[in-house]
């Protein structure tokens, strides 16, 4: 499968040390974090759930124990190397289906009752990660929820020279854009409905957003496809 111009190779390159890494830069927290973020979903067990951009299945394995073994979860990434690890780490979930691919083009409608994203948006260019977005509203049932867990957009300002020199430094280039986006108004554009947002340590900011019907002229209840 060739990869988007925008795609980070080294993602293959550092999948051995991706989960020590993540748990080094949040000081051994982001397990904890992420479970904090999933809650907001209020999965129930038999649930179905995508995670998009998976990686090595951090949270698509907390997803999992979230539905049961009655749920379904699928997790999809382009890294070969992170969905290695993933499968890996998913062994007692067999709930978990893994799929290599472009979370840009996916065939998934009206399928699943939760999509996570999970810093993965602030890692490429705003036209994908719009993209995403539509594909994640395409992907959930009506009235199903998306997750958006990343770097926050607004913090105070003696957070911001902080979050500034990280994304600075860590992650270029799209990582200053991404913080500097009005999330909630590209996501209502496509059809998202900004339910609860909340911050999440100092950095981080977990956002839970519904798949809206819209009403049309003539008075009936339609699929706002935001495309």
């Amino acid at each position: 499968m060739q990869a988007p111009k925008y795609y980070k190779t080294e993602f293959d390159r550092i999948a051995g040390g991706y989960d020590l890494i993540f748990d080094g830069m949040t000081f051994f927290q982001i397990k904890k974090l992420r479970r904090k973020a999933i809650d907001m979903l209020n999965l129930k067990e038999g649930d179905s759930a995508i995670d998009f951009a998976c990686g090595t299945g951090g949270i698509t394995t907390l997803l999992a124990e979230k539905v049961g073994k009655k749920g379904k979860v699928v997790g999809i990434d382009l890294s070969e190397e992170m969905l290695k690890i993933a499968i890996k780490k998913s062994r007692q979930y067999p709930q978990i289906k893994y799929i290599r691919h472009n979370f840009e083009h996916t065939h998934f409608r009206n399928a699943f009752n939760a999509a996570t994203v999970g810093f993965a948006a602030h890692e490429v260019p705003p036209g994908p990660r719009h993209n995403l977005y539509r594909e994640a509203f395409k992907a959930l049932k009506p009235k199903g929820r998306l997750l958006v867990f990343d770097y926050a957009s607004e913090v105070n300002i003696l957070l911001r020279p902080l979050l500034w020199l990280w994304l600075k430094a860590v992650e270029q280039p799209y990582g200053l854009e991404y913080a500097g986006e009005e999330h909630h108004k590209v996501l209502e554009s496509i059809g998202f409905k900004l339910v609860i947002r909340q911050r999440l340590a100092f950095l981080f900011d977990a956002s839970v957003y519904t798949k809206e019907l819209k009403v049309n002229k003539r008075g009936k209840q339609k699929m706002q496809r935001g495309l």
